[in-house]
């Protein structure tokens, strides 16, 4: 993020229009969370949007992390499609070592942007309560949508087959966000 953002900075990216020097972040799921670390650092960047963000990195239970360290590594299963992935201990290891910065809820309540946060309610991979817990640490500068029925992908499919009613309000929902607070 950092590197994008500098390099709109310096205009080494093509001008975005009239207010190329201001700076708005979005983030999905993990992402969502990056975002809210990078804003809460950078206090140029105008505004902050998340679409099914995480509140804390570290998302595992106590059994899990001992099984994980004691077999050097674990399987990750993504909820919607499936998917198996092998992690290694490293990620815990960069959790502990640096967890006071990888702190999602601390970041947004230093956030000095604005924040939109959108959420699916039915989302099968990061609780709804997450959003309201990362609304909540921002106060005032946040606003939480929570779109009913919606999974974490807002209902779009892979492989992409179109775009849904739910998607078409997270995309809306950001594109005004923006307008309203990037683009002013």
């Amino acid at each position: 993020v950092a590197d994008l953002v500098r390099a709109l900075r310096e205009g080494r990216l093509p001008p975005l229009g009239r207010n190329a020097g201001r700076v708005g972040v979005v983030g999905h799921s993990m992402g969502g969370g990056v975002a809210i670390l990078y804003a809460a650092r950078d206090w140029q960047v105008a505004s902050v949007v998340t679409w099914a963000s995480v509140s804390p990195v570290n998302r595992f239970p106590p059994e899990v992390v001992r099984e994980w360290r004691e077999r050097g590594w674990t399987l990750i299963r993504n909820a919607r499609t499936g998917q198996e992935l092998r992690m290694s201990t490293a990620y815990l290891d960069d959790i502990e070592r640096n967890g006071e910065t990888l702190d999602i809820l601390a970041a947004a309540g230093q956030l000095r942007a604005p924040l939109l946060v959108l959420h699916g309610a039915a989302d099968e991979s990061v609780p709804v309560n997450e959003a309201r817990a990362i609304s909540n640490a921002a106060g005032a500068r946040a606003r939480l949508i929570v779109l009913p029925g919606a999974g974490h992908t807002f209902s779009i499919s892979h492989p992409f087959q179109g775009v849904t009613p739910a998607y078409e309000v997270v995309v809306s929902e950001t594109l005004l966000w923006l307008r309203d607070h990037v683009a002013c």
